[in-house]
This record gives structure tokens, C-alpha cells and sequence, in this order.
């Protein structure tokens, strides 16, 4: 059976749940599979960034079964979000060659 790098780590944060891991156990468990595996610290960092691991500390990783993070196109739940447009407010946008002159317009002439 072919087990591709983020499947072995997968299968290997899912026999510890709930425990700190470091990042060198895991890539040496990969290693044992996959002596020639590339690169298996950006497999560790992307179950991170997807939200299947959590990062406790530099290097060290945690699996809690059923957590699946916060996604990267709405990172807030809708009650806070809501609460920080609630609090500030609406802003009128500026062009940004508005802006320009005016940046240039506070500078000094000498």
C-alpha cells in the first residue's frame, strides 16, 4: 500500500492525540518509511497551516482530534467579526492617488 508523507504524519500525530510532539520525531518516523523523502518539515507545516495540527511552540505540534482551526478566508467567527465592525464603524475609503498628494503635501519643502 502507497502512503504519501502527509498520510504517514497524519497517521502518526492520530496515535498520540493530545500530546506535544516535537517536529524531529515525526520527520524520523517519515524517514523510516520514506528513506528518501523530500522535504517532510513543509508536510508538518501545511497540516499545520490546514488546521489538522496545532503549533504549541517552535518545532512542537499537537493533534486534537476533531479540531480543524480556523480558516484562512474567515479567521474570526461571525459574532466577533460582527462585534468589531459594531464598534468601529463604517470608513470611507480614499484613493490611494488621494492619498499620495496628501502624504506629499505634509512634507516639507526646503
Amino acid at each position: 500500500m502507497n502512503k504519501t508523507i502527509s498520510g504517514l504524519i497524519k497517521e502518526y500525530f492520530d496515535r498520540y492525540p493530545n500530546k506535544d510532539l516535537p517536529h524531529d520525531d515525526v520527520v524520523d518516523y517519515v524517514f523510516k518509511s520514506f528513506p528518501k523523502a523530500r522535504d517532510p518539515w513543509r508536510a508538518v507545516r501545511k497540516l499545520y497551516e490546514e488546521g489538522y495540527l496545532i503549533q504549541v511552540g517552535k518545532g512542537v505540534y499537537r493533534r486534537v482530534p476533531g479540531y480543524r482551526g480556523n480558516s484562512s478566508e474567515n479567521p474570526f467567527p461571525s459574532e466577533v467579526a460582527g462585534g468589531a465592525v459594531a464598534r468601529i464603524g463604517t470608513f470611507k475609503t480614499i484613493p490611494a492617488s488621494t492619498s499620495f498628494r496628501r502624504a506629499n503635501s505634509l512634507q516639507p519643502s526646503f
